[in-house]
């Protein structure tokens, strides 16, 4: 009876490769399906799992304090209303609410500066922001060469010469560790790219060039986001670039286990026209087990300090509070890869759907052509469920090729999705991964799906016909 049973479900093999424009029609459509879920379970599994170790590194904040564009409702007269002593009296104001009992957190000073460096009249934008190695808080994470000021670089160039880049920036421009850039014009060009001089010579000391040490990104800026006028990244144009805080003539003092800045515009390197070129925002992380009384913090700066522009402006806002200027920064890669998902999750119920009526269509087909043989089969003395094992052979054969065959196309997909999101969010992807248990997942589910489909569809033809 084995034997009969063998044969049985070997003829309806060979009976579904016979029919060649059906078997066709449901491989594409199972190619399309496992190819929609393969990406699903490579490419946005690999986006989200490198977003999150990012996020997990660096340190990502609760929330931004945003003191730009106020003034303090009162100064001290001990307080002289100049850069330095206003940037001293934010620090010294969110140092002591950030030791406020029951709702402490530690915060961060970060600054940065856009420049725009003419490159031989093909410009380039960069956003240029302070490496603080004492930061506890969106931290600077190194993919590829060394940070600034690592004692392990075999290259000695001084710390406040050193550089950190952004990778696809660096690639996009030619730029590699250990090559040398300008940020500003001066004599000898104004060219991105140094070439033909030596950093470390001494005859070339007062030019203010700097020597790429590494490629790396913070998680505050996984969207590259330069100003409020370049909403979308530009990784050929735009650049984020870090450096020692000695470039923006910054020094830093301990105070109540928080550093203190202080601004010297005379000992500045990278100089600025105008403070509209310099951002300053101040991030801060919960210590307290949970997450900080937003609103406490920001009624106790509204007591100090008011928006010039807008006076009911918070102040303080929680990450992904689009109200910030720059939330687009953190939010945009997350809303992207939930935008992408659902796409994907359309698509496949659609295609699903249509998979599932071409195997009931298929399926009553067969059964309708093979009424005089089930008869036979059924007066020599097969049950029922052994005759209805013959109709999984459809499914079977579709499932196997298709899945198989989406190895190809998926794969090749990642790489595109990949390259896609690389050319818009700051993350290292690392290299190409193959997920073998999520390409059995596929061939079990599809295979599962079209099987419950055509056994149930044959089981009420044929017992509706008995």
């Amino acid at each position: 009876m084995k034997k009969q049973s063998f044969l049985l479900f070997k003829n309806a093999f060979k009976q579904a490769f016979r029919n060649k424009i059906q078997l066709v029609g449901l491989i594409v459509l199972v190619l399309l399906s496992s190819t929609i879920f393969s990406l699903m379970q490579t490419s946005l599994a690999r986006i989200s799992d490198e977003y999150s170790t990012l996020v997990a590194k660096s340190n990502l904040h609760d929330f931004v304090i945003d003191l730009s564009n106020t003034t303090p409702k009162t100064v001290s007269n001990k307080i002289s209303t100049s850069t330095t002593a206003v940037d001293e009296k934010n620090d010294f104001d969110i140092n002591n609410i950030a030791n406020d009992a029951g709702n402490e957190f530690i915060w961060d000073r970060v600054e940065g500066r856009t420049m725009q460096l003419d490159n031989n009249s093909n410009p380039r934008i960069l956003k240029i922001l302070t490496y603080n190695q004492d930061a506890r808080i969106d931290k600077l994470i190194i993919s590829d060469g060394y940070q600034i000021g690592d004692s392990n670089n075999p290259d000695k160039t001084p710390s406040w010469k050193q550089v950190v880049i952004n990778k696809e920036f660096a690639q996009k421009n030619n730029l590699h560790i250990n090559d040398t850039i300008r940020v500003q014009s001066d004599q000898l060009g104004s060219s991105l790219k140094v070439s033909g001089y030596d950093l470390n010579d001494a005859a070339y000391s007062s030019y203010n060039w700097l020597k790429i040490v590494g490629y790396g990104v913070s998680a505050d800026f996984t969207t590259p986001i330069i100003d409020q006028t370049t909403p979308i990244p530009n990784k050929t144009r735009e650049g984020l670039l870090y450096v020692y805080p000695m470039q923006f003539g910054l020094s830093k003092r301990l105070e109540k286990n928080n550093y203190i800045w202080s601004y010297d515009k005379a000992n500045e390197k990278i100089t600025i026209s105008s403070d509209n070129d310099r951002e300053i925002y101040f991030v801060g992380k919960s210590t307290i087990g949970k997450i900080n009384d937003i609103k406490l913090i920001s009624q106790s700066l509204r007591s100090k300090y008011i928006n010039t522009i807008d006076s009911d402006a918070a102040l303080v806002y929680k990450l992904g509070n689009n109200k910030y200027t720059f939330n687009n920064r953190t939010a945009t890669l997350n809303a992207t890869i939930i935008g992408f998902k659902s796409l994907l999750i359309g698509l496949l119920l659609i295609v699903l759907i249509i998979t599932a009526i071409t195997v009931i269509l298929i399926t009553y087909k067969n059964i309708d052509n093979s009424r005089t043989q089930i008869g036979i089969l059924k007066s020599l003395g097969y049950s029922n469920i052994k005759i209805l094992i013959t109709s999984l052979a459809y499914p079977m054969v579709a499932a196997l090729i298709g899945t198989i065959l989406v190895f190809l196309p998926a794969n090749g997909l990642q790489v595109i999705i990949v390259q896609t999101f690389a050319n818009y969010f700051n993350l290292d992807f690392g290299h190409f991964i193959f997920n073998g248990l999520g390409f059995i997942y596929c061939l079990i589910l599809i295979f599962g799906f079209l099987s419950i489909i055509a056994w149930v569809i044959s089981a009420l033809t044929v017992i509706k016909n008995q």
